[in-house]
């Protein structure tokens, strides 16, 4: 009896791995939202922690050419935080995108199995074919037995 051999498996193989590596970049991308995510929470802890330092400063007196130099450095955090923001809105298109390549994958990985069930069930039908054939051969082989030959042995 053969063996059932599908005959695209070399493609579907293919197709599963794509599909892993698109899963892997959305792993990555959706990682990598996180890893902004809590860099923004850093920077907004540094900035409070810094807007603490400035206001005991204001308290205690400062110059107001200190004080210029100050709020110069208070932009830094509000800069930092908007570009950590838009690098987030970034991430976060390019997780839908990573999304879609993965559905895709999905989507012809589906297709091939689909494919490899369907020539899974001719297989097994054409081993039913084969077996019924045989039963049939054998048991016309015994019927032939036992009622004799045209000579009537």
């Amino acid at each position: 009896m053969k063996k059932f051999v599908f005959t695209y498996e070399k493609i579907l193989r293919v197709k599963v791995e794509l599909e892993n590596e698109a899963r892997n970049r959305l792993a990555v991308a959706i990682q990598e939202k996180v890893r902004l995510k809590i860099e923004l929470e850093k920077f907004i802890l540094d900035q409070n922690k810094y807007l603490v330092f400035l206001n005991d400063l204001i308290s205690e007196g400062v110059k107001a050419s200190q004080l210029k130099r100050l709020n110069a450095e208070k932009s830094y955090f509000t800069k930092g935080i908007s570009e950590i923001k838009r690098n987030i809105e970034k991430q976060e298109i390019n997780i839908i995108e990573r999304r879609h390549e993965l559905t895709e994958a999905l989507k012809e990985t589906k297709k091939f199995e689909k494919l490899k069930e369907k020539e899974y069930e001719k297989y097994i039908e054409e081993i039913y074919v084969s077996e019924r054939k045989a039963v049939e051969e054998i048991v016309n082989y015994k019927n032939f037995k036992l009622s004799g030959d045209k000579n009537g042995r």
